[in-house]
């Protein structure tokens, strides 16, 4: 699929494939509000192709691409990997394409797991080594870069922050009597994401506060997995809310208390950006991008990685504490106004 607008010379963007819908096209579906037309969005889209065999979807990829480069008169490739041996193996071989072209490469580092930094060494950079000469490199996190200039790597570096659609300000966690206490969980449901930590410590909190809820809320390859230790444990008042998207996105945010993240990886996870945007205190790991400016017990609150009892501690503090809660909401829907809004995050694009 592509979007195309036909002007000038045209840079050209390569978004991967995601089987829901995820933050990485979300990001670019956003962007392209206010994207200049000189700018063409290609998705790494596999439901568009007939054949369900991998390799012949990477292979009809690389062919449109390599079309778009014959026809169009691209100057520029903006390519999304994640560190994982997928995602940098075939991204590899778009620059390998883009400079036969004699194009400008530059690659903005979607998801980073530090412990796939092997994947950018000896013996896969025989392949991965045309990742290095991208002119330009985009991290959502400080940290990659260092890590990055480590393995070698001698072009330029800047750091981006993803996106919140404008819409989301007008949906705003709301005053209530309610008797319920809302715990929102917004994103892939995968046991990376911390979810089953997450389902333990609720467990133990709703013995102490049983009018606490638990609203799970996105796609995953454990999403079954999740509703069947849901239904096999008895958990009540555990809601899975699959995946949401738009407006029923932004009610559901609107309906919480507190927006849970216990993730063990992220680059910079955009769902925790659009609960600030709603005015949710956030609970979160130390992950990725917000390491760069989440103010602790400002923001919310970080807890540790894979730690039940650090969830159980931060989420009766906030629940206990709604004063603090309130200032939080306030402070955390101005930062998002002034950071992740369209046109801000659309100014820092355009200078890549």
């Amino acid at each position: 699929m592509v979007s195309d607008k036909r002007h000038g010379d045209k840079i050209l963007i390569i978004v991967p494939a995601q089987t829901k819908k995820g933050g990485v096209y979300n990001f670019y579906q956003n962007l392209s509000l206010n994207l200049p037309a000189n700018y063409v969005i290609y998705y790494l889209d596999n439901e568009k192709v007939k054949t369900k065999n991998k390799f012949f979807q990477t292979y009809h990829h690389f062919n449109e691409v390599k079309k778009l480069l014959k026809h169009f008169k691209i100057k520029k490739v903006i390519l999304n990997p994640s560190l994982n041996l997928n995602s940098v193996i075939r991204d590899s071989f778009y620059v390998l394409l883009a400079l036969i072209y004699k194009l400008e490469v530059v690659v903005f580092w979607r998801g980073w797991n530090f412990n796939n930094l092997k994947y950018l060494k000896f013996p896969y950079k025989i392949v991965t080594f045309l990742l290095f000469y991208a002119k330009t490199s985009v991290v959502l996190y400080s940290k990659i870069g260092d890590a990055y200039r480590e393995l070698g790597y001698k072009g330029n570096i800047k750091l981006m922050s993803t996106i919140v659609n404008d819409e989301i300000f007008n949906h705003k966690i709301k005053e209530t009597t309610k008797e319920a206490f809302n715990l929102i969980f917004l994103s892939r449901v995968e046991r990376y994401k911390g979810i089953y930590e997450l389902l333990e410590a609720f467990a133990v909190l709703k013995l102490k506060y049983p009018n606490l809820r638990l609203i799970i809320a996105g796609y995953g390859d454990d999403s079954e997995n999740v509703k069947r230790e849901v239904e096999t444990r008895n958990y009540k008042d555990v809601y899975i809310s699959g995946y949401v998207t738009g407006k029923e996105k932004y009610s559901l945010l609107s309906s919480g208390d507190l927006f849970i993240f216990p993730s063990y990886s992220e680059g910079m996870p955009n769902a925790v950006l659009e609960a600030m945007a709603v005015g949710l205190p956030i609970i979160t790991t130390r992950v990725g991008g917000l390491n760069d400016f989440f103010e602790d017990n400002v923001m919310g609150s970080f807890i540790e990685t894979n730690n039940v009892n650090s969830i159980v501690d931060k989420v009766e503090y906030l629940m206990l504490n709604k004063e603090t809660r309130n200032k939080m909401s306030k402070y955390n829907i101005e930062f998002a106004k002034t950071n992740f809004n369209i046109l801000t995050v659309t100014d820092k694009f355009l200078e890549i």
